[in-house]
Parts: structure tokens; sequence; C-alpha cells
């Protein structure tokens, strides 16, 4: 199991630890830790970082200007998606400035901050390394591959290769990415049992994946993050597709004896190495799109959601709002006032190819009183369901609500 923020934080040196942010990434495997001030000035840190690595900020590096300087290594932090950063309190800086934490916690990024009971540095960095270390150095080695290639951090693109050739990771075949994307119930109240419970599903999704892809690749790259699960997929030879992958791996999370619901998106196919990231990004992207739109427990493939995708593009379109301001936003007007459900009855009404039986019996109503709904809506918004301009309208209005101002997020 990789070494990750919530073991840093129960560790003997952390006990006392106050987490500032990030609570949604305490999954983050730490790929190895950086102390801060072994760089003379805050611009020479940033080479020296990789995805994944944990930053050390002992105080001294911020001497000239502390509050502007930790805002930036925050904004380079965030940026090279590392795995954490751990700031100990000193003279330079007393307290951490809430700019920083907001910061922080915007870029979901761990914030640890250590004001009583510091550890020796050199206790800290041995205590990380020689968990690292003690992993399985392959399967962490994947992981860190797979978070360049996400980051797009590749510096020498055949270096890269040959150093993952070593670990037998074959990067200059083309590559396909799934993304598995899980949504679960958060409990406000209790935000550390909530982590708990996605870091158990995330375990059973990478033992899943595992199980699966062993029958057909060796060489696919894994790493699991707190809300979803990232895998890079050589072409194989034996041409099995992707999408027949996926399904037997949605099979088989369909058998997890809790509340989850999980989405399986897919990614374009890539020859190129610089251009794998961009896999990651379709796969992920469609994935949350299909939880936005209630979809969920399915394969989305980026060609079934060229609309939807589309839509997305045009969310700072000011046609686009005028249009919501007039058609969808009177509905969820009166639905706030008025304790109706209007506007959940008109997209699920469009979305049922407007047939009121079935749009009634999914939504546990009478038909009449879906009717009755439906008139009233058209008298709100003047429009006729039965011009099929109109009705293709709402229809595009409905599912651009959904897409650019619902909070159906996938965690």
């Amino acid at each position: 199991m990789s070494y990750r923020c919530i073991h840093l934080l129960e560790s003997q040196y952390l006990k006392r630890a106050k987490l500032l942010a990030g609570e949604k990434k305490l999954y983050n495997a730490i790929r190895w830790s950086h102390v801060a001030e072994l760089s003379k000035n805050p611009g020479d840190v940033i080479p020296c970082l990789r995805s994944g690595d944990c930053l050390i900020i002992l105080g001294e590096i911020l001497k000239e200007n502390p509050e502007e300087t930790l805002l930036f290594l925050m904004h380079k932090a965030i940026g090279l998606n590392l795995s954490a950063v751990i700031i100990y309190q000193s003279d330079y800086l007393p307290h951490v400035p809430i700019n920083a934490i907001n910061a922080a916690k915007e870029g979901e990024l761990p914030l640890i901050y250590l004001d009583s009971e510091q550890p020796a540095i050199t206790d800290l960095v041995s205590e990380i390394s020689y968990r690292i270390v003690n992993n399985d150095d392959r399967r962490i080695k994947g992981q860190h591959i797979l978070f360049d290639i996400m980051t797009n951090d590749i510096r020498d693109k055949n270096a890269f290769i040959a150093s993952a050739r070593f670990h037998k990771f074959e990067l200059s075949l083309p590559h396909q990415a799934i993304v598995i994307s899980l949504s679960i119930t958060k409990h406000q109240t209790d935000m550390s049992e909530w982590v708990k419970r996605s870091s158990q599903v995330v375990d059973f999704i990478e033992s899943i994946c595992k199980k699966t892809l062993n029958r057909y690749f060796e060489k696919a790259l894994m790493a699991s993050l707190l809300d979803s699960f990232l895998i890079l997929i050589p072409k194989n030879q034996f041409d099995l597709p992707i999408n027949k992958i996926a399904n037997m791996i949605l099979n088989e999370l369909q058998e997890y004896k809790d509340k989850s619901s999980f989405n399986i998106g897919i990614g374009n196919i890539y020859e190129d190495l610089n251009d794998f990231h961009q896999s990651i990004d379709e796969a992920k992207q469609v994935a949350n799109v299909a939880y936005k739109l209630g979809i969920s427990n399915r394969v989305i493939e980026v060609k079934d959601m060229l609309i939807p995708l589309f839509i997305v593009s045009q969310i700072n379109n000011p046609l686009l709002n005028e249009l919501i301001e007039l058609n969808i936003k009177p509905l969820l007007e009166i639905d706030r006032t008025e304790k109706t459900n209007l506007f959940e009855t008109l997209s699920v009404y469009l979305e049922c190819d407007k047939n009121i039986s079935i749009a009634a019996e999914k939504l546990f109503i009478h038909r009449n009183t879906m009717s009755s709904r439906l008139q009233k809506i058209e008298q709100i918004i003047n429009k006729n369901f039965l011009d099929i301009n109109d009705c293709f309208e709402l229809q595009l209005l409905t599912i651009f609500y959904k897409l650019a101002f619902s909070d159906r997020q996938s965690i």
C-alpha cells in the first residue's frame, strides 16, 4: 500500500499537527519529501519539485517576505500537484496567513501546520523516506509516472520513456485512459469518517482493477486519488476493446456492498506521450459530466458525451446565460418559494421524450399531476410543448443548467 498523507498524520511525529486544508486529498500518495530550506531562495525550490512530492517549510526560506513568499510556494505546490505541504511555526511565520489557507482549500492541497512539539527535521524526513522506500517499488514508480503524465510534467521525453521502460512500462506505445469516478454521500459533521470511507472504496476499486487488468495487461499505469482511480492502458496485443474492459470492471464494482455509485470515463487514444494527459482529462471530464446529468453506474466514452461537452465549452456564452434567466430561473424561483418541483418535472419530461406516463412514473406522481405541472410550466415561461423548437431549446437549457450551475459532483 502506498504511503499517503493520512498515514503521515498518524505518525508519531505529526500527532499534534493541525490539518488546515485539503481533507479530501488525504489519500494522496507521497512520492518523496523535499525541504524548502535546502534551496537558497524560493525560486530555486520549484525546479526540485515533482508531482506527488511533499514540501516541508521550516521558515527561513520565508524570511524576506513571509506571506508573499508562502503564497507563491502554495500556488506552485498546487500547480505541480504536490501531495502535501508541511509548515513549521517559526519566528518568520508565527501563524499561517488566511490567504495561504484559502489557496490550499481552493486547490484541495493538504496543508499541515506544526505549531507545537515540532519533530527534528531529520527525524521527519527519515520517517517519510523509510516508509516510501519500503513500499512496492514498481507499483509506486508506476503511480509517479502517471502523476507526471497527468500534470504534463515531462522535461525530457526520451529519458522519461527510458526510465519507465526500466520499470517495465512501455510508453512508446499508444495509450488510452480510464478514470473511475465514485459518488459517496458526504456527512458534513464527520469529515474524517467520510475520508476513511472513501479510502476504503478506492482500495476496493484498486483491487478490482488489478485483478481484471492482470488478465490482459502487465504494463498498465494505475494511481488512486480520494475521489477517483486513474488507469492508463497501452494498446494491447489482444485488440480487446477498452469499453469491454471498462464494463468488466464496472460489473465487479457493482458488487460492492455500500451506497456508492461509479462512473467509468474513457478518453481517446493518443499516439504520443506528450498527449497522454489529454486522454486522462477527457476521461475525468466525461465521468463527472455524467454525474451532473444524473447518470451513474455507466461506462461513458467521449463520443457518448459530445453534446454535453460542447455545452460545457459554452458556459461563458452570454446568450445561453440570458436564456437561462428567461426560461429556467423563473421555475427555480417558484420551486424555492412554493416548495414545488417544476424544474425537475421539466427535465424528466424532456428526458423521457415527452412521454407523460413514463415521466410521471419516474417522478412517482400521478399522470394527472404531471399534466397539471406541465401546463403550469408552459404558462410561466410562455412555451408550447407541442412546438419542436421550444422543446429542443428547453432540453438544451436544462442540460446546460445542470452542467454549469448544478452542485451535483462525483463526490
